[in-house]
């Protein structure tokens, strides 16, 4: 959908709203975002397969705010049009995505990690008895890091060196031939707890709050500290596992962390700009990889 009928849209949505700024942001791969006055947020899946995901987040959500993390969420309200769900506003929570800031003021005040720990000990810890009027399911077995490789060997491969090929051949095998006995306890999972889904107040210096729980599945709960493994770093994940409340060994999460869950993204992101005609800087698209690929043990 353009920008233009986007605006429109929002106009509808909004009637009793006087709208003096409209932002629009529709690159993301699920959603199409739209800022109106820096107030309030329209967040409108792109396909009806992430609509239906949508009202499953709005669930858990639900379940999470229960819990009273200190990190804000969104708190949702259904919009329609034509009599139909298309999505979802909220507040707009003041702050940047992680994206946008410099990673070590994040990683510098001990307070993040420790709000962090406490966030996903919150969502952690939602009984999937209490979802199971919704559609969550496992998504991240064997079958989908098998396939996963697939795309990258056809894809990616050609693009890169033999001794890079060899080496995320090793990098797949072993997780996906260990993956067989894992018997990590499964629960509810961000799925997508990445810097851009991460909210920073730059005064304050501290994080803020989390968003778009759109991926929410049931899964290993060491995937949630991916992509803070793939962005901060192993030390600032290890900050945060401290304050993280598990009954599991903390040290197996970290080695499921750091030996594949938190490199895999640089998978996702190239095949993402493959699919989508961006250009890609082959010679140092695997630096952050090869980087923390030296450095797990």
């Amino acid at each position: 959908m353009d920008e233009c009928n986007l605006v429109r849209l929002t106009k509808n949505f909004l009637p009793n709203v006087e709208i003096s700024n409209i932002e629009v942001n529709d690159e993301g791969w699920d959603n199409n975002i739209i800022i109106v006055n820096k107030e309030i947020v329209l967040r409108l899946p792109k396909t009806e397969e992430l609509l239906t995901k949508m009202l499953d987040e709005v669930k858990v959500l639900k379940c999470l705010r229960i819990r009273k993390p200190i990190l804000k969420i969104p708190e949702y309200d259904l919009i329609y049009y034509k009599n139909r769900v298309k999505g979802v506003k909220y507040t707009f929570l003041e702050g940047k995505s992680l994206t946008e800031c410099r990673m070590g003021n994040v990683s510098n005040n001990p307070e993040n990690a420790k709000l962090l720990g406490e966030f996903l000990t919150k969502l952690h810890s939602i009984n999937l008895s209490e979802l199971n009027d919704t559609n969550l399911q496992q998504i991240h077995n064997r079958d989908y890091w098998k396939s996963l490789f697939l795309s990258t060997e056809k894809y990616i491969f050609p693009f890169i060196k033999n001794e890079d090929r060899i080496d995320i051949t090793n990098f797949f095998t072993e997780f996906i031939d260990s993956n067989q006995t894992l018997s990590f306890r499964k629960c509810i999972i961000h799925g997508d707890l990445t810097t851009s889904n991460i909210i920073y107040n730059e005064n304050k210096g501290r994080l803020e709050g989390v968003i778009d729980f759109t991926d929410c599945q049931i899964g290993d709960p060491a995937f949630d500290f991916a992509g803070l493994y793939w962005a901060l770093g192993p030390k600032f994940t290890k900050d945060v596992l401290e304050w993280y409340e598990t009954s599991e060994c903390k040290d197996s999460i970290y080695s499921r962390v750091s030996n594949f869950y938190g490199l895999q993204p640089v998978f996702h992101n190239l095949l993402y700009m493959i699919k989508n005609n961006k250009i890609i800087d082959w010679d140092s698209s695997l630096s952050r990889f090869t980087e923390l690929r030296k450095i797990r043990q």
